[in-house]
């Protein structure tokens, strides 16, 4: 390839189908059950995602006078953009079964898998909060959604 044709920005060359539509997973190994783990697909949660944008701002609108007022706490502020994370960025849920098979849902205590749906995740996230700001670190971050070829090539 001659280097008329390379392009040295393509570093920044994002999926845009997986960054706002199929998304990406991250996974999670349980702690102290070597057969248990749990992933979770989700969406940019960064400027290029509208209806995220937009869910957010619809859901702060309430709030606006407060927020200039510097009259919101930082958790009420953030159960707001819990809910519309859940609503908007995440889209799939799976945990491994007792054959070690990734399916659908969300383990509940003793590791009963229930069905993923949007209270199921604020519960998740309500048990593990380090988990939601995990996943929402990931979600803003737009190398997450890097091409994959250029991910494979900048690692190394």
């Amino acid at each position: 390839m001659s280097e008329a044709t390379i392009n040295p920005y393509a570093m920044f060359e994002i999926d845009d189908k997986q960054e706002n539509q199929e998304g990406t997973w991250a996974e999670y190994p349980v702690k102290g059950h070597p057969t248990r783990a749990f992933r979770v697909r989700f969406v940019h949660s960064g400027d290029t995602n509208i209806h995220y944008r937009e869910a957010l701002r619809a859901r702060l609108k309430p709030l606006n006078y407060r927020i200039q007022q510097d009259m919101v706490t930082d958790e009420e502020f953030e159960e707001v953009v819990k809910k519309v994370f859940v609503d908007k960025i995440i889209k799939q849920w799976q945990s491994k079964n007792d054959q070690g098979e990734f399916v659908d849902g969300i383990y509940g205590n003793g590791f009963e898998i229930l069905p993923f749906s949007k209270e199921a995740v604020l519960q998740a996230f309500a048990a593990g909060p380090r988990l939601f700001k995990d996943i929402k670190k990931q979600a803003d971050n737009v190398a997450t959604f890097k091409v994959e070829e250029i991910k494979a090539d900048t690692k190394g």
